[in-house]
């Protein structure tokens, strides 16, 4: 079964667009389809990276990868994985497009309300086991407030909310030293 990885990553070091640009390559050489990259607005040092794999078996295996490992200690001291997790909505039909706001969302869903949440924006569940109750979703658009009213009236035990922007392309364009996004 295909799946859509979430990874939510905290920029260190804006001197990166090198070590990133790599990330990107090699991760879509892997899995055999582009990855997208998108930066928050809010705070524009979190980027989001969601990309496509056709199982978890094959993710994984490229986690295990010597290829992984060596870009990881090349990525370490510049940029902080701070979430990964996956979700079994298929990555094709997420509204992610060059030069697209998107919001994106993870609930914590309480179990009583889980039903409530099939059908909101392009999404689905976390695929985890310790994170079964939540759900992942995007939205076209700007729609924070919208989303975090909703989740508070159908209840939730937590939730993060963001709107980010992609920032791929802009990535690719740039032969800048720094990464001019994380500047806000």
């Amino acid at each position: 079964m295909a799946i859509t990885e979430i990874a939510t990553m905290h920029l260190i070091s804006p001197h990166t667009p090198d070590v990133l640009r790599k990330a990107l390559v090699l991760l879509s050489e892997a899995s055999t389809h582009p990855f997208d990259l998108y930066c928050s607005l809010a705070s524009p040092s979190t980027l989001y990276l969601f990309g496509h794999w056709e199982s978890l078996a094959h993710h994984e295996s490229w986690l295990a990868s010597k290829a992984n490992q060596s870009l990881l200690i090349e990525l370490a001291g510049k940029l902080q994985i701070e979430s990964m997790y996956h979700s079994d909505v298929a990555h094709e039909i997420l509204p992610l497009r060059p030069g697209a706001t998107v919001t994106v969302a993870r609930f914590w869903v309480k179990e009583e309300s889980k039903e409530e949440w099939n059908g909101w924006g392009v999404g689905g569940w976390a695929m985890e086991k310790e994170q079964d109750k939540q759900w992942v979703g995007w939205k076209n658009g700007s729609w924070k407030e919208d989303v975090e009213k909703m989740a508070e009236e159908i209840g939730v035990e937590k939730m993060v909310v963001d709107v980010v922007r992609e920032a791929r392309s802009e990535l690719e364009a740039s032969q800048k030293e720094t990464l001019s996004f994380t500047l806000g």
